[in-house]
């Protein structure tokens, strides 16, 4: 995570560097994190797909299946 950390004080617009974050928290189990990244990245970028992807898997590794849902509704 420190590299994507490190990019995004280089960058810190760049949307995929934002999702991979999301990505890595996720992987680590951080959850509350990477739905903080993703919706941040979505308040910026709402048609951002992969965002949207990223943060309905994430919702449905929680076992919220209708909120993960509606990210598949663009």
């Amino acid at each position: 995570m420190s590299i994507a950390s490190d990019a995004l004080k280089l960058y810190p617009d760049a949307a995929e560097i934002k999702n991979t974050l999301s990505l890595a928290l996720r992987e680590v189990g951080e959850f509350a994190a990477a739905e903080q990244v993703l919706l941040e990245l979505l308040e910026a970028f709402p048609r951002f797909k992969s965002a949207h992807i990223n943060l309905a898997l994430l919702q449905f590794r929680q076992r919220n299946y209708l909120e993960g849902a509606t990210h598949f509704e663009w």
